[in-house]
């Protein structure tokens, strides 16, 4: 927002920004059955010069420095008829700034929590029917992925551990 003679309201760019980084994903196939995936991403962004809302030298908001997972699929068969599934994955995402200056806003930064999964699948599929049974987040990570700042008053967490069952046919 721009202040301007007129009174009303001008939203404009935020600034130069530079962003310096790079990103790898890769799979490794160990057999025709099992793989391995991996992801990691690095991003470090800076304002070029001040602001209304962030000074030189600050982060883009909500842009993550760290993020990267690990998974492992293995399909397999449980009898002649009957074929299996196992899937293991691990994300993480670090926490990230989000700056709010200019505007009388208290705090005029906020700052979210690392978010951090592990996530596991087995199952079953036969004919046209397929059985999982799933875990979420199973470590239970309860990071604030939202945090009060400006007029947000509320929370929000990361999803809770989830484990349950999945059940699909095919027609």
């Amino acid at each position: 927002y721009v202040p301007n003679p007129f009174g009303v309201q001008a939203f404009v760019n935020g600034g130069e920004v530079e962003v310096d980084g790079f990103e790898f994903g890769g799979q490794f196939f160990a057999t025709e059955d099992l793989f391995f995936k991996v992801t990691y991403g690095n991003t470090d962004s800076s304002y070029q010069q001040d602001t209304l809302t962030h000074r030189k030298g600050d982060p883009m908001d909500g842009v993550p420095e760290t993020t990267y997972s690990l998974a492992v699929d293995y399909r397999f068969n449980w009898s002649d008829s009957i074929g299996g599934h196992f899937r293991a994955d691990y994300f993480y995402t670090e926490g990230g700034e989000l700056n709010l200056r200019g505007f009388g806003y208290e705090p005029p930064r906020a700052v979210t929590e690392d978010v951090k999964s592990l996530n596991v699948r087995i199952g079953a599929d036969f004919n046209d029917w397929s059985v999982y049974l799933f875990g979420e987040n199973l470590s239970d990570q309860d990071a604030a992925v939202a945090v009060p700042y400006a007029t947000s008053t509320e929370y929000l967490y990361q999803q809770p551990r989830t484990v349950g069952l999945t059940i699909r046919t095919r027609f």
